[in-house]
């Protein structure tokens, strides 16, 4: 049997404005109006490309549907998906799916255990990337550990706002009068408040630069009055010997 590049028929109906597509030609020839079929086989999907053994065993083809229906019981309703697969079980998936009216996301998938196919990306209509995570609630969420070589957060107001003259700078009484009613440092948030809201790194970066900066100020000043101390006490041993020279 000869092989051909491509062969493509439609058959149309024409009114007025308008046409349409009814049906297709699979690989060996037969019209169809079940799909486009590329390869030995047909799983249902409108789209298929080597796609015999998707849902029965029995072929080593890899595989791509283009599916708008349930598929192995995986699939949520009304979700468009492209499932990659190898021979009798399939690899991975993006699926595109309904939020709400006229708003759409994609799903990420891949395999983990045998045609076990598992979320492990989604961006939601709204543009939100989550990963282990199908709620994203921030432009980037991740349930998870982060490994990088360098992580950028622009700011604004640094807080060298601390060093200009007119910065009520906390004394240290005040800041230990609030450790020893709140149990924290003042302007930095509780350990029950982080377990419940986690840590903004860039804020928290700026709090504690604040705190340094504060503390550093309270270091001079207590160098200052160390070095005058130091002073009133050479003096005061210099007077010491000078009353035990006249006492001899």
């Amino acid at each position: 049997m000869k092989k051909y590049l491509m062969l493509i028929l439609f058959t149309g109906f024409f009114k007025t404005g308008f046409s349409q597509t009814l049906q297709t030609v699979t690989d060996n020839g037969n019209i169809t109006t079940n799909g486009i079929t590329i390869g030995t086989g047909h799983t249902g999907a409108k789209f298929n490309v080597n796609a015999y053994g998707m849902d029965a065993n029995g072929s080593n083809d890899v595989s791509m549907i283009v599916a708008n229906q349930r598929y192995n019981s995986t699939n949520s309703a009304g979700e468009n998906r492209i499932v990659l697969g190898w021979a009798n079980h399939w690899a991975a998936a993006i699926g595109a799916y309904k939020e709400s009216t006229n708003i759409s996301g994609l799903r990420f998938y891949t395999e983990y255990g045998f045609n076990t196919p598992q979320e492990k990306m989604r961006i939601t209509g709204a543009g939100n990337v989550g990963i282990g995570t199908t709620n994203p609630t921030e432009r980037l969420s991740v349930k998870g550990k982060i490994r990088a070589q360098e992580v950028k957060v622009e700011l604004a107001n640094w807080p060298d706002y601390v060093f200009a003259k007119d910065y009520a700078l906390p004394t240290l009484a005040e800041t230990e009068r609030h450790i020893k009613e709140k149990g924290h440092l003042p302007g930095i948030p509780s350990a029950a408040e982080v377990k419940e809201n986690g840590v903004e790194l860039g804020d928290m970066n700026k709090k504690l630069l604040q705190k340094i900066e504060e503390l550093t100020l309270h270091l001079i000043e207590m160098k200052k009055e160390n070095a005058k101390l130091g002073s009133l006490l050479t003096e005061q041993q210099t007077a010491i010997k000078e009353l035990q020279l006249k006492i001899k």
